[in-house]
C-alpha cells in the first residue's frame, strides 16, 4: 500500500516550496534490501517508519540530492525582482 509522506498524505505530493523560499533541496534515498517484505508496518506507514524498518535489512544505500530554484530566481542574475504574476 501507499505510505504517509512528510505532508501527512498518502503517496507522493511532488515539490511544493513556498514562493519566498530560495533554493530547495530534495533528498531521494534508495536502499538495496536483503528481504522482499518489511515486517511490523501498518497499512499506511509514515515514510520514517518505512526507512527505519528497511535499515534492519539494508545491504547498501544511496542518496541523490536535487536542487530546484524558483523560476523567478535563475542562476547568476539579479534575484531581487520577481514577476508580479507568479
Amino acid at each position: 500500500g501507499l505510505g504517509v509522506n512528510d505532508f501527512g498524505n498518502r503517496g507522493y505530493d511532488g515539490p511544493q516550496p513556498t514562493r519566498d523560499h530560495g533554493a530547495h533541496h530534495y533528498h531521494f534515498r534508495l536502499a538495496a534490501l536483503g528481504t522482499d517484505h518489511l515486517e511490523g508496518l501498518d497499512n499506511a506507514p509514515h515514510a520514517a517508519a518505512v526507512w527505519d524498518e528497511a535499515q534492519k535489512s539494508a545491504l547498501d544505500e544511496a542518496e541523490l540530492v536535487g536542487t530546484r530554484l524558483p523560476p523567478w530566481r535563475p542562476r547568476n542574475t539579479d534575484q531581487r525582482r520577481a514577476p508580479q504574476n507568479y
